[in-house]
């Protein structure tokens, strides 16, 4: 085989390869960024509180500019004082996923997030919040404190 044909294959090879690399890198998957959530609402005397607005707030910093502002939701809590939140997911790209993983090694700044977060808050005449940042959900109870109320 001369050096050209040699040549010639090699960059055949060469760009079938980028192309194909490229390609399976441009598949999007899904990821879980905050598993089912549910949440009980509570007063400080420990009953419900039914038809309270929740609020949720998720974002995967890794992947999603803080710019973009995260994703939300607001639900209203049964007559047990209970709201479920669905699975939040992400999709993204190896290539991008791949971008993120470099962006979050090499970034210094003071003010970066990475990885999964939430937060559930209720407001109004009553306050409170949990937050999520990745693994096992453990809270899922808020105990609702008046607004203006000091904390003991």
């Amino acid at each position: 085989m001369s050096n050209s044909i040699k040549r010639r294959l090699f960059l055949i090879l060469f760009v079938a390869f980028f192309i194909v690399l490229i390609g399976v890198g441009s598949v999007s998957y899904s990821s879980v960024i905050v598993p089912k959530w549910q949440i009980t609402v509570l007063d400080g005397d420990g009953r419900p509180i039914p038809d309270q607005v929740v609020h949720q707030f998720w974002i995967h910093s890794t992947f999603e500019s803080a710019n973009s502002g995260g994703h939300e939701e607001s639900l209203v809590t049964d007559d047990f004082g209970t709201v479920s939140f669905p699975e939040r997911t992400f999709s993204a790209s190896l290539i991008r996923r791949g971008w993120g993983f470099f962006k979050e090694r090499i970034d210094f700044s003071t003010h970066t997030s990475y990885g999964p977060f939430s937060m559930v808050f209720i407001e109004g005449p009553n306050s409170g919040s949990l937050y999520y940042r990745g693994g096992p959900i453990t809270d899922t109870t808020i105990t609702a404190k008046a607004q203006g109320a000091s904390s003991r």
